[in-house]
């Protein structure tokens, strides 16, 4: 390696440097509060998609069980919904995770510079309480509980045709997805040394 040239983790540390010298504290200030209400819209907006999955979920469902209920139904209408309603899970999910990971962000990077215990450190902290564990809970419930219901009438409507047994197939590999899915939804996320 030649003299005077940087390897990006030593340039990454004098560009900090650098910047570190250059902005005045109150401009290092603005930053770190626009940053901050950035980062709190985005973890309101996940949350408000959060719901909305979970209203489109029992519309879904709503609608599969009127159209698939009746005699004159086949039942792969049923078998359809398990599927569907594992990609919204994913979806849910996924929703959940970002907000996490935004949270601990602000916590370890944000609150930490002012040495101050913030919400998101206090939140953190009280994460696994009840109130916290009843919202997953219930959320994932409704997930879960319409697969299996749709699932079980499904089961009950069928003459087991090829499509029927293909869905069923799906069905059930949907439904195991859905539980993991759910189930790391609902796992205390890992701190950074805890990872190392």
């Amino acid at each position: 390696m030649k003299a005077g040239r940087c390897t990006p983790k030593q340039m990454k540390g004098k560009m900090s440097m650098e910047n570190s010298t250059l902005l005045p504290n109150d401009v290092k200030n603005q930053f770190v509060i626009a940053e901050y209400n950035a980062l709190r819209a985005e973890i309101i907006k996940r949350s408000e998609i959060r719901y909305q999955i979970i209203s489109l979920t029992l519309i879904i469902a709503g609608t599969i069980l009127t159209i698939g209920l009746p005699s004159t139904a086949p039942s792969y209408v049923l078998f359809v919904f398990p599927i569907i309603g594992c990609f919204l899970t994913g979806i849910w999910a996924h929703n959940v995770a970002v907000p996490r990971r935004i949270s601990t962000y602000i916590k370890e990077n944000i609150e930490r510079q002012f040495k101050e215990t913030g919400w998101e450190t206090v939140i953190q902290e009280d994460w696994y309480s009840f109130s916290m564990l009843t919202s997953i809970i219930s959320s994932s419930g409704i997930f879960l509980g319409l697969e299996f219901i749709t699932l079980i009438l499904g089961l009950l409507k069928s003459t087991f045709t090829p499509t029927d047994i293909v869905l069923i197939v799906f069905d059930c590999i949907a439904f195991l997805l859905t539980l993991l899915v759910v189930r790391s939804a609902g796992k205390k996320p890992k701190r950074k040394n805890e990872m190392l």
